[in-house]
């Protein structure tokens, strides 16, 4: 963690931040508010994330948009799960608005492991490859590093499924 000479806090995931009273720190925003494509287009990423979110009416707990320097953007999206009152970690079981999406696509899906092998929300999804059960936590991700972590994927979905349209 940083500051940015302006009074705010910048942390090394490009993630911005402030400090309250007692010393906690809070996840505000971005540092690089913008996509730029391949072609140079600038694409602001939160109205895209939002309008997924929105669209998926309570399913997802979170979408990253990405495809910085590339000629499609993507959209990472993680589905709600149930979360352990205790320790606030996620757990297996889809989350009711989950559910609701799984079986509007026709998926009998009742947790992350069983969405990961179902081809019915694949489809649905358009997926690169397999649908991976990761466990994101519960708090505002640091998107720079979702994006750095799932940049295989990125390529993937790049140069293996956008190619064929």
């Amino acid at each position: 963690m940083r500051h940015d000479g302006k009074g705010g806090l910048f942390f090394a995931s490009g993630d911005l931040g402030s400090e309250d009273s007692d010393g906690f720190v809070r996840v505000t925003g971005r540092l690089k508010e913008l996509l730029i494509t391949a072609g140079g287009e600038n694409v602001a990423p939160k109205p895209i994330e939002d309008a997924v979110l929105s669209a998926l009416n309570g399913a997802a707990s979170h979408a990253i948009l990405v495809g910085d320097r590339r000629k499609f953007l993507a959209c990472l999206i993680a589905l709600k799960s149930e979360v352990d009152p205790e320790t606030l970690a996620p757990k297996e079981q889809l989350a009711s608005g989950a559910m609701d999406f799984v079986r509007a696509v026709g998926s009998k899906a009742e947790t992350l492991a069983d969405v990961a092998k179902d081809e019915l929300v694949a489809k649905a999804v358009q997926v690169c490859g397999p649908i991976r059960n990761i466990q994101l936590p519960t708090i505002p991700l640091k998107s720079f590093s979702v994006r750095k972590d799932f940049l295989e994927l990125v390529e993937c979905y790049t140069h293996n499924f956008a190619g064929s349209h």
